[in-house]
């Protein structure tokens, strides 16, 4: 198929004019039907988004097929509460198009493929609300130069936060509460320079939050709350507060619940 395989998000998923979306019911039941390879790939080498917003009806419990890795052309995978049980299998991070990976509010366990990181055009990455996802976070997720939100609230990721998470230069929401991260906050993230939101609240944080962070000039909203944070708080932070350059100054920040007295009485909301 010709043309541009550009896909934009709102409520719902829309494709360009001219390309292809497929239900991901009747995914399941091509791979269902053991059809050739060559057929079944045929039946679906124009596909560029699968969506579950497209079924009539809910799904019964069902695996993520492994051969959904040899859909090429596909650039958007949302499956966000379709009754997805199992692992993620790493084969999807064969579809060298994908832009746009959802696969939120599911039942989906194991570890996240450190395959994923191969998929240098994704723009979003949410797995949030799996609950029995576990594995560390893959350091290979530092690649995707072009990914601008990262979510995977609601799971039971482990830490550490990899340092390469400091390159996604691109990054505009990193959304990693309610998550068992049981570490350190590292003071890469204090290079994000897009960032806007930056969720690390409920996820067992432990030591001080970095100066680093102070860096983040894009940033609007910062939540570090409930965790075992200590130590003081960045002496930058006090300085956006007390700015009164609007670019300057972040809108809300909460340090609240954490293990150091300063940083439970700060208090910031512009």
């Amino acid at each position: 198929m010709s043309g541009s395989k550009q896909v934009t998000h709102d409520a719902t998923i829309k494709v360009q004019e001219g390309a292809v979306q497929l239900p991901f019911e009747l995914i399941i039941m091509i791979f269902s039907w053991l059809l050739p390879q060559a057929i079944a790939l045929t039946c679906m080498q124009d596909v560029q988004a699968i969506d579950s917003e497209l079924l009539n009806r809910p799904m019964s419990y069902v695996h993520i097929p492994a051969a959904l890795g040899l859909v090429k052309n596909v650039a958007s995978l949302g499956l966000a509460g379709s009754r997805l049980i199992g692992p993620i299998p790493k084969e999807i991070g064969q579809l060298d198009s994908l832009t746009y990976l959802n696969l939120a509010y599911n039942d989906l366990k194991g570890p996240i493929p450190a395959e994923l990181g191969n998929l240098i055009y994704l723009s979003t990455i949410d797995l949030g609300n799996n609950q029995t996802l576990s594995s560390a976070l893959p350091p290979e997720f530092g690649r995707l130069v072009n990914l601008r939100e990262l979510k995977l609230p609601y799971t039971s990721v482990k830490g550490p936060i990899p340092a390469e998470y400091g390159q996604l230069k691109n990054l505009t929401f990193m959304d990693l509460s309610h998550t068992k991260l049981n570490c350190k906050i590292p003071p890469e993230l204090g290079q994000l320079k897009s960032l806007v939101h930056l969720h690390l609240n409920n996820s067992g944080l432990i030591g001080e939050i970095p100066p680093e962070l102070s860096n983040l000039d894009a940033l609007a909203y910062m939540y570090v709350q409930e965790n075992r944070l200590e130590g003081s708080v960045p002496k930058g932070f006090h300085e956006r507060k007390a700015s009164e350059r609007p670019y300057f100054s972040w809108t809300l920040v909460m340090l609240q619940g954490n293990r150091s007295s300063e940083l439970n009485s700060f208090q910031w909301k512009a």
